[in-house]
């Protein structure tokens, strides 16, 4: 019988399975900076050639690839979390734009999904995601976030479109912070703010301004924190839209 260089490589490996594997593993801890470099010049120099045979396998093998990394999530689960979240740091506004754009063209899809998960997880885990959300809310940041991002979105009729408040306003929360805080009187605190003992007051009221998108000049007026007050709560649901100082504040930062 001749011989067969194929079949006794094929031979070995299977005999010698964990030690190949070991040295493989001693081999990358040794040379990981040779490896990395290799890798890089090898996909700048076949880029085209392996998006293009990814996009294929891909297609090809969808169902097991996705069955794959479901096993793997739930087989790793800490790993799987820590690799989402440093993919997030760096690509933050990437993702985000990309999931904005999925909601805008997926509505219909996206609402049947959250009907279903609703449906399904709602009851056994509402308790759960109460004491998560109290907890959430007791996070000035947090909470600052939540009623700005909340109070846009309904005075835009929902046309938000998933961009972030600060974005939309122009300016940080810290700079909205310090502009609060300077304004606190006697006995105001943040700890009372995150009670709901403190509201967000607009001095202009929100009723005498119309705008239908954010490059509206009267949004920019609207929002600007020059109109941004700290009021008790029960003098803000007395106040109503009344407002004397109208004219000098329409003018204000123009």
């Amino acid at each position: 019988m001749p011989y067969d260089e194929k079949e006794y490589q094929n031979k070995y490996r299977e005999k010698n399975k964990e030690n190949i594997r070991e040295y493989k593993k001693i081999y990358r801890k040794k040379n990981y900076k040779k490896i990395t470099e290799h890798k890089h010049n090898y996909y700048q120099k076949n880029r085209e050639k392996i998006l293009k045979n990814g996009k294929e396998y891909y297609k090809k093998n969808i169902r097991k690839i996705k069955e794959s990394q479901k096993k793997y999530r739930k087989e790793y689960p800490e790993v799987f979390r820590k690799n989402n979240k440093k993919y997030y740091e760096k690509h933050s506004e990437k993702t985000k734009e990309r999931q904005r754009k999925y909601r805008e063209t997926h509505r219909e899809k996206e609402r049947i999904r959250h009907r279903k998960y609703n449906e399904k997880y709602k009851k056994e885990h509402l308790q759960e995601r109460r004491e998560y959300e109290n907890k959430r809310r007791n996070i000035l940041r947090v909470n600052i976030g939540n009623r700005m991002s909340c109070a846009i979105c309904v005075a835009l009729k929902g046309n938000k479109s998933g961009r972030h408040w600060e974005t939309l306003v122009g300016y940080t929360m810290e700079q909205f912070k310090q502009h609060f805080q300077s304004l606190f009187i006697k006995g105001m605190n943040w700890t009372k703010f995150i009670n709901g003992e403190i509201h967000i007051d607009h001095v202009v009221p929100k009723s005498y301004f119309h705008y239908e998108s954010t490059d509206d000049p009267q949004f920019k007026q609207c929002w600007a924190l020059y109109n941004l007050q700290p009021m008790w709560k029960k003098d803000n649901l007395s106040k109503g839209n009344r407002n004397y100082q109208l004219p000098l504040m329409l003018n204000n930062g123009e």
